[in-house]
């Protein structure tokens, strides 16, 4: 197999990728008239490293997304307003590293996290996101390195066995 070289500035070491695994990067439409994707989970079940998966405006119903390869961008459609909803345990499970998250509000509705980045998901990025209303934690962040947000409004997280706050009075 070829190999692309890519160097990558955390602790100035290289790391080898095989050129098959950006062989197939392409961008994936979610939610438009004519997209091949109605849902931001079956684009992200077809994604593979390398994918954008660009969401047009809209409000998305859906529970626990989560990529099948890393290096996956999810990302709202230029100017558009991208409101990902999940009232159950988390909105989005990052479990794969290089995953990004580009322009998207994302809301708990008071029911679980909104994100939690698993063991090994390194290299996560949250840009330009709003992650709100949570009954317990916005950004659940386990055993990773180099995450990165910027840009980003974070609000409205809840942890709601703290005493003396319970989620529905801390509304």
């Amino acid at each position: 197999d070829a190999l692309d070289l890519i160097y990558v500035e955390r602790k100035a070491r290289f790391t080898f990728v095989p050129a098959a695994s950006h062989a197939h990067a392409e961008d994936r439409f979610v939610g438009g008239g004519g997209d091949p994707y109605a849902t931001i989970g079956a684009a992200l079940g077809d994604a593979v490293d390398g994918d954008v998966v660009v969401v047009r405006a809209g409000t998305y119903a859906e529970s626990g997304l989560t990529t099948r390869a890393p290096g996956v961008t999810i990302r709202a459609d230029a100017a558009a307003e991208v409101i990902v909803t999940d009232s159950g345990a988390r909105v989005f499970d990052i479990q794969h590293p290089r995953t990004t998250l580009e322009g998207l509000i994302m809301d708990a509705q008071f029911g679980g996290r909104v994100i939690r980045i698993d063991d090994g998901a390194d290299e996560a990025t949250l840009r330009n996101v709003e992650v709100r209303n949570a009954g317990n934690h916005c950004i659940d962040l386990r055993v990773v390195n180099d995450v990165l947000i910027e840009g980003s409004l974070i609000h409205h997280c809840l942890q709601s066995t703290s005493p003396g706050c319970a989620a529905e009075a801390c509304r």
